[in-house]
């Protein structure tokens, strides 16, 4: 690095962990949203390759990349911003998305991905791919064109984004776990590792109430920053399916209920129907055992019906109260 610089990088604890390990030829850092991805990556791109990899020509620039357009104005914007907050040297040109970096010895280009066939031809001393989830849902995207910006140089490559299913992203970071793989290194991170406890700018209670108000399997990719399979929801078009209303309790009608009990972050559900349609559904999230229980009793008397209950695991001492209860369970 040039001796000369006097950088501050302002990274959470999480960012620091990361900036430490991700020093391989391609290096992948799933995360959740509000992590701080892009700002991280401006960092590690321009200290550990702008200005440690020679001059670059016009043909072979560093680069970025993000699927559309707006996402990659979006970094260029927060390149210019960590350059002014240092004092580093720099012009730009914002009509073709490149900055000139120290008495324009270093380039910096910005692309997005809509079409390809636009970074063909370049010579990248570095990558950096933001929204990697999204830009390698395109297998060929990869192959047939960022690939082989990487190949003049030997550079290095940084896939950062939250996931969006499976795919090569996923693949990336797997390969990135194995220690026998030299050329990958992969880290995690979370939303909760940008919050104030970690030197990060977000409240961890804020953080807390969006978990809480969303599916468990949409908090693992978003903000836990899983890899989650994008066909795992079993039923589909449920609200277009669903018609009328739920219905009180009727003399002459015989139901049965189904219970699912919350694990965790998940959610308690009860079902009431008959052999022809649902009739009822009560969902609650993070309540004491014996309120939920409460509530369980009240609905099934309500309705005089048989439950079916999973009673493995956390079920087991709920399904013998209930069974204590009165409930036929």
């Amino acid at each position: 690095m040039n001796e000369d610089l006097q950088i501050n990088l302002e990274l959470h604890d999480g960012q620091w962990k990361a900036f430490d390990l991700l020093n391989a030829k391609y290096n992948v850092l799933p995360c959740g949203r509000r992590y701080g991805k892009s700002e991280f990556a401006v960092r590690w791109q321009f200290c550990k390759h702008v200005i440690k990899g020679g001059k670059t020509e016009h043909d072979g620039p560093h680069i970025w990349l993000a699927p559309i357009y707006k996402q990659t104005r979006l970094g260029f914007i927060k390149y210019l911003r960590f350059l002014r907050q240092n004092n580093i040297e720099h012009n730009y040109n914002y009509s073709e998305l490149y900055i000139d970096i120290l008495y324009k010895q270093y380039r910096v280009q910005f692309f997005s991905l809509e079409k390809p066939q636009n970074i063909e031809g370049f010579a990248a001393k570095s990558i950096v791919m933001d929204e990697a989830g999204i830009c390698l849902k395109d297998r060929p995207t990869w192959e047939n064109s960022v690939m082989f910006l990487l190949a003049d140089h030997n550079a290095s490559a940084l896939f950062i984004g939250t996931p969006k299913g499976k795919g090569l992203f996923q693949q990336f970071f797997l390969r990135g776990q194995d220690p026998n793989d030299k050329e990958y290194m992969s880290i995690t991170g979370t939303s909760y590792e940008n919050t104030l406890e970690k030197n990060g700018w977000l409240k961890k209670e804020v953080i807390d109430s969006i978990v809480f108000n969303m599916p468990e399997r949409t908090a693992k990719q978003e903000v836990f920053a899983e890899f989650i399979d994008e066909e795992g929801n079993v039923f589909r078009n449920i609200k277009a399916c669903a018609i009328g209303k739920f219905k009180k309790y009727d003399q002459n009608k015989r139901y049965i209920g189904g219970l699912d009990l919350a694990k965790i972050n998940d959610w308690t559900v009860l079902t009431i129907g008959t052999q022809n349609s649902v009739e009822f559904i009560e969902r609650f999230n993070r309540i004491d055992w014996n309120i939920q229980k409460e509530r369980i009793v009240k609905i099934a008397k309500e309705y005089n019906c048989k439950i079916l209950i999973d009673s493995t695991g956390v079920g087991d001492p709920i399904f013998e109260d209930l069974k204590i209860a009165g409930l036929a369970i």
